[in-house]
C-alpha cells in the first residue's frame, strides 16, 4: 500500500479530550522511555506559565469510519506516545494536587486543569494504514528527521502571530533545515547538538525582526506593523546572509564556529534590524544584507580568543566556553558587530 494513495486529515482535540480517550484506551500507544515522558511532562511544567511550549503534532492511523465522531474513533500513534504519556502524566500530577493540603496549590491546580480545556494538540491523521505502513512511518519519523509538514500545522497553531511566522520561515527555509532546528527541546547542549538551534530559539529569533528590539524572552502578544509575508522575507533574508559566515551543514557545530551559539545568534539579529523598524521591507532587507556583509572579516572559528573578552564561563569534562545568555552580553556583541561595521 502506498502511503501517498492513502488519505489524511487534521483534527485538533483539547487536553481534556485527550486524556478522556487515553482513559477510554482510544490510543494504541507504542513503547516509551520513561526517562524521556518524565522529561517531556517536566519541560511542560516549566514553561506552562510563559507561554513557551511548542507540541509537534501527533502522528495516528485510524481504521474506523472517517464519519463516526473524531472523539469516539480509536487510533494507533505513529509517532507522539511519549507526548501523550507526558500529557497524561501532567495530568495525573496536577490532579494529585488538587487535593493538597496548600490552598495556593490546589488554588494553581484548578488554574491548569482550566487550561486543559482551553488548549488543544493538533494531530495528523492517516485512514487506513496497514501495520506494515505504519511501522515504515515511525522509522522514517524518528529516523530520517521527518516531521509532520509544516503548512498544515500552521492551520492548528495560530495561538500567536510569532508561533505562525515561526513555522512560515521553517516551512520555507531550505537552508534552516538543513542547519537543524530541534522541535522537541527548549535549548540545545552544544557541542553533543548539532542543531543550529531550537524552535523555541527560533521563536525568540522572529521576535526580534518582528518588532525591532531586543528581546530576551517570547512575550505573549505582538502587533507587526507589515504583512506576515513581508516579516517571513526579512528574516529569511537574514538567513541567506547569515549562512553566508558558515555553511548549514556546519554553522551548528559548537566546536567549529561561534555562530552555534544563540547568545551569538539573538546579536546578529538584532544587529542586522536594529532601529530600522519604520524603513520599507525593500530598505530593510537592504539594510540588512549590508550590515551581515560587514560582518564577513570576523573570526567566527571558537579558537578565536576575542570569544573570551565577553562574559561567559567554562563548563564540561573538556572546558568549553559557553556565553553567558543575558542582556548586557548581547548588548555588548552588538557593540562590537557595529565597531566592526564602522
Amino acid at each position: 500500500m502506498s502511503i501517498e494513495s492513502v488519505t489524511q486529515s487534521y483534527m485538533t482535540l483539547s487536553l481534556e479530550e485527550i486524556i478522556v480517550m487515553m482513559k477510554n484506551h482510544q490510543f494504541e500507544l507504542r513503547d516509551s522511555y520513561a526517562k524521556r515522558v518524565k522529561q517531556l511532562k517536566e519541560y511542560f511544567m516549566d514553561n506552562e506559565k510563559t507561554n513557551h511550549i511548542y507540541i509537534p503534532p501527533i502522528v495516528v492511523n485510524t481504521m474506523d469510519d472517517p464519519s463516526k465522531s473524531k472523539t469516539l474513533r480509536k487510533y494507533q500513534v505513529i509517532d507522539g506516545s511519549q507526548r501523550l504519556e507526558a500529557i497524561r502524566l501532567l495530568h495525573q500530577t496536577i490532579m494529585n494536587k488538587t487535593d493538597s493540603h496548600d490552598d495556593r496549590e490546589m488554588e494553581e491546580a484548578y488554574k491548569q486543569l482550566k487550561s486543559f480545556k482551553e488548549s488543544s494538540l493538533a494531530f495528523q491523521v492517516f485512514h487506513g494504514l496497514t501495520e506494515k505502513s505504519r511501522d515504515q512511518l515511525f522509522v522514517d519519523f524518528n529516523t530520517k528527521g521527518k516531521k509532520v509538514a509544516l503548512s498544515k500545522l500552521i492551520a492548528y497553531d495560530s495561538r500567536t502571530e510569532i508561533n505562525q511566522i515561526t513555522n512560515l520561515v521553517l516551512l520555507q527555509n531550505e537552508s534552516l533545515k538543513r542547519a537543524g532546528v530541534e522541535t522537541e527541546k527548549r535549548a540545545l547542549i552544544k557541542p553533543p547538538n548539532r542543531n543550529l538551534l531550537s524552535l523555541s530559539q527560533l521563536r525568540l529569533i522572529v521576535t526580534v525582526f518582528l518588532i525591532g528590539e531586543l528581546k530576551m524572552d517570547v512575550p505573549e502578544k505582538i502587533t507587526r506593523k507589515k504583512s506576515r509575508e513581508d516579516h517571513v522575507d526579512i528574516i529569511n533574508t537574514w538567513f541567506q546572509c547569515l549562512f553566508q559566515l558558515q555553511p548549514p551543514e556546519t554553522i551548528g557545530d559548537y566546536e567549529v564556529t561561534m555562530l552555534a551559539s544563540h547568545t551569538v545568534q539573538l546579536a546578529l539579529a538584532y544587529y542586522a534590524i536594529k532601529g530600522t523598524k519604520n524603513l520599507s521591507v525593500n530598505e530593510q532587507k537592504k539594510t540588512v544584507v549590508q550590515r551581515m556583509d560587514k560582518l564577513k572579516a570576523v573570526n567566527w572559528d571558537y579558537s578565536n580568543k576575542k570569544w573570551r573578552e565577553f562574559k561567559g564561563r567554562r563548563k564540561g569534562k573538556k572546558g568549553y566556553f559557553y556565553l553567558e545568555h543575558e542582556r548586557a552580553n548581547v548588548i555588548k556583541l552588538v557593540d562590537w558587530f557595529e565597531s566592526v561595521r564602522g
